[in-house]
């Protein structure tokens, strides 16, 4: 029994390190490039093997354009016309800054939804930025080290939430240990 103890305490402090850093947003990978998705009111023609790209126009707010991203990463947002300006809600989410005539570069900062409007030559389009928290990393570490638990990570608001099924205690303490360290790590952040 005690070499199932020493077990599960070495997976906890690997696990333990792996919440740390992610939530430190120590991981700042870049993702991968978004294009903005056109309107009904102007659509872009697609080029062959291209996906469409963002044009200026008056979108009602059920319309507006999603460009989704985790907290601690970026994603480009292009467009199909020269960017003249740019404004963004709330720049403690996310910020945007234009790095080609063409290309917004977009940075998560915290989970949240803001809007980015981009004015061109003919007008304006509006974009729901999301900014959601990492947890596609922390799922995969537990799922590495507790193979075969149900386990599954969540966000809601400023929270990490752990839920599922596990075979025994020995798998439930630390990840309850795990827990409450999230937890203290995302209220100390308020």
């Amino acid at each position: 029994m005690r070499a199932t103890a020493e077990s599960v305490d070495g997976k906890f402090a690997a696990l333990a390190c792996a919440v740390l850093f992610a939530a430190a947003g120590v991981a700042s990978h870049a993702q991968a490039p978004v294009q903005g998705a056109p309107t009904p009111a102007a659509p872009a023609p697609a080029a062959a093997g291209q996906p469409p790209v963002a044009q200026p126009s008056a979108a009602r707010p059920s319309e507006f354009p999603k460009v989704s991203l985790t907290a601690g990463r970026s994603t480009v947002l292009a467009t199909d016309f020269n960017i003249t300006r740019i404004a963004i809600t709330n720049p403690a989410v996310a910020d945007a800054a234009v790095v080609q005539p063409r290309e917004i570069l977009i940075d998560g900062k915290t989970a949240g939804t803001i809007s980015l409007i981009v004015w061109g030559p003919n007008g304006r389009t509006q974009y729901d930025v999301v900014v959601e928290q990492p947890v596609t990393a922390l799922q995969q570490n537990l799922a590495m080290l507790f193979p075969g638990e149900d386990i599954q990570v969540s966000t809601s608001d400023d929270s990490t939430i752990l839920s599922g099924q596990v075979s025994s205690t020995n798998v439930m303490r630390p990840l309850a240990i795990l827990e409450l360290s999230v937890s203290l790590l995302n209220h100390g952040r308020s």
